[in-house]
This record gives structure tokens, sequence and C-alpha cells, in this order.
């Protein structure tokens, strides 16, 4: 597994815009109902790493104006959680439920 220095990794560098996957409605990555889109790209190379083909930035779709929409359709369900104590696992920022309006992030 790498280990990067702070800064050493960045969106500007690797980033090509590429969705791995949107599972609208998932139960599987906390608790409730929340929908996850994954991102392609991984430099971490980890052993053992259960999606080895997302680790490539060049992996998957897109990510368009088209899936934009989409996903704030699908987050306009009053079920579907967008706050949580997990966050983003990237991140670990919490976003409070907006409807499905979009805030600008």
């Amino acid at each position: 597994m790498r280990h990067p220095e702070p800064g050493e990794w960045t969106s500007e560098q690797y980033s090509r815009g590429k969705v791995a996957s949107y599972k609208p409605f998932n139960f599987v990555d906390g608790e409730g109902v929340r929908n996850s889109l994954y991102v392609s790209g991984c430099l971490f190379a980890c052993a053992g790493c259960y999606n080895k083909v997302a680790q490539s930035f060049s992996y998957g779709e897109c990510y368009t104006p088209e899936l934009e929409e989409r996903i704030l359709k699908d987050l306009e369900p009053v079920y579907v959680l967008l706050a949580s104590d997990e966050g983003s696992y990237i991140t670990g920022q919490i976003y409070g439920e907006t409807g499905g309006q979009n805030i600008g992030l």
C-alpha cells in the first residue's frame, strides 16, 4: 500500500471525471437508504483490493449533466439519507437533506 504525503496526490493531477458506478437507493454503505456514487481511480494499491478494475482513473463512464440530474432527482425522496454520522468516507463532510436541490457543492 502506498502512503502519500499531504497534498502529494491531487484531483487536478489524476481525475478524469469518471464514475465507476452509481447505485441509487442503496442499503449497503451504512444505515438507511442512500445513493452511492463510486468514482474511478485510486492510487493506494491496497493488498487484497476487492475492486481493482476501478483503480484506473480511466475506468467507467464520464460524469455528465444527465447523470447529475438523475442523482438530484433520486435524492428527492425524504427517505433517502443525506446526513449521517459517517459523512463522506473520503472527506468526512456531512451534508444535510436538500430535497434534491443543487446546493452548488
